[in-house]
């Protein structure tokens, strides 16, 4: 089994920690360690495993496998930057997770229970892709993007960098959606997006510039 700890404490990283415990139930390959936390004091305990110390405490220690378990993508970006020449990212995927030899999945990305990959996608490295998502054909997701739960990406969909993408939001085919966007939760993308911001609606607007 191959040593990992869970950076986050928090309502993903204790997601995490449940995802690591479900890819063991079929096949024993992490050891779970405990968390790191610059929110939480060294030595309590969360849902189980112990909180191991802060960031600077990871830098020290010897724990090779890190997952990145923060929401935020800014944030996510600013503790692999922090970390990226002292420990290794592997990425994780639900043992539910439907998805073929064609799928490319980036280090550090999170895949969640429910989750549909079809031909040919590509996660870039740092995505979450929550609950019950689905993915169709020729998908291009860029690093650190966050897809929430129920959300849909029909085929040939391009998402930039740093890309948030609201609870049950909708994307047509073929759109392309640059860096720096977030879509509300809902929304309906129905045309490519071409400047930075946060949208939101059926048909998805432009709702504060970016």
């Amino acid at each position: 089994m191959k040593e990992i700890v869970i950076f986050g404490s928090g309502g993903l990283g204790r997601e995490v920690h449940q995802l690591l415990l479900d890819i063991n139930s079929k096949s024993n390959v992490w050891n779970i360690l405990g968390y790191y936390d610059n929110l939480d004091s060294k030595g309590k305990f969360v849902n189980g495993l112990p909180v191991l110390g802060d960031i600077e405490d990871l830098k020290s220690s010897s724990h090779e496998n890190v997952i990145i378990a923060i929401g935020d993508n800014t944030l996510r970006k600013t503790l692999h930057n922090s970390l990226n020449m002292l420990k290794k990212f592997p990425y994780l995927v639900h043992p539910s997770v439907s998805y073929n030899g064609e799928t490319a999945i980036g280090g550090g990305s999170i895949i969640m229970s429910g989750v549909f990959l079809s031909i040919n996608v590509v996660v870039g490295s740092f995505v979450l892709v929550n609950v019950s998502s689905t993915i169709g054909h020729d998908v291009v997701i860029n690093d650190f993007v966050s897809i929430n739960p129920g959300v849909r990406l029909s085929g040939s969909v391009k998402v930039g960098e740093n890309v948030s993408l609201g609870v049950g939001s909708v994307l047509n085919n073929n759109i392309h959606i640059i860096d720096n966007v977030k879509i509300g939760p809902g929304s309906v993308v129905m045309k490519s997006i071409e400047k930075e911001g946060t949208y939101f609606g059926n048909p998805a607007r432009l709702v504060l510039a970016g």
